[in-house]
């Protein structure tokens, strides 16, 4: 769990920088990628509560610096330098979650909206039995939801991060696909 020093101390955390190909070019703190907005990389993970088939949807704390009191589909986030997406997913599910649970890599997208951000993104999902152990200075709360009522809430105008909402997008345009691969990973 994070403390405020931890949170105020994020700015200075050493971020992986790519190129429009997603090939490391080098390292900046998250502050200085942020003022440059620079292309960096980040985890989406989709957690579904095995016992309802329901993904959690959280709510992030108003201490974010990008999309302050939004809701997300994924967990996740910015990948540290030489950190991999799967050692960035695993570790940001522990910390943001509080689970360890097998993760299933999805998809990678590129998110643009320059001049504002552009991230490479990588979705994972994975299913877990235990409590959520919520980070409290990011996530607020967080609530089960079918993908079908992610959907209407979508339609709804529900402020939704936009990258999570596109990763969402590209997840249920091969939906059938991708839950055909989960279940075979993930049986329970």
């Amino acid at each position: 769990m994070q403390n405020q020093a931890e949170l105020i101390n994020e700015a200075d955390e050493i971020i992986q920088i790519v190129d429009e190909n997603n090939k490391p070019v080098g390292a900046a703190t998250r502050q200085e990628m942020r003022d440059k907005k620079l292309i960096h990389r980040a985890t989406f993970i989709f957690l579904e509560n095995a016992a309802t088939k329901k993904l959690y949807v959280h709510k992030r704390t108003m201490h974010k610096k990008w999309c302050p009191g939004f809701w997300d589909p994924a967990f996740g986030g910015v990948v540290q330098y030489e950190e991999s997406y799967e050692l960035n997913a695993q570790r940001e599910l522990l910390e943001e979650a509080g689970v360890e649970e097998k993760l299933v890599p999805l998809f990678e997208f590129f998110y643009d909206c320059r001049p504002d951000v552009s991230v490479w993104g990588k979705a994972f999902y994975t299913k877990t039995r235990q409590n959520l152990k919520l980070q409290e200075l990011e996530v607020e709360q967080a609530v089960e939801m079918s993908c079908e009522e992610i959907q209407q809430k979508i339609k709804e105008g529900m402020n939704i991060t936009y990258d999570g909402k596109m990763c969402f997008e590209i997840f249920m345009q091969k939906y059938n696909q991708y839950k055909e691969l989960i279940d075979k990973e993930l049986p329970y």
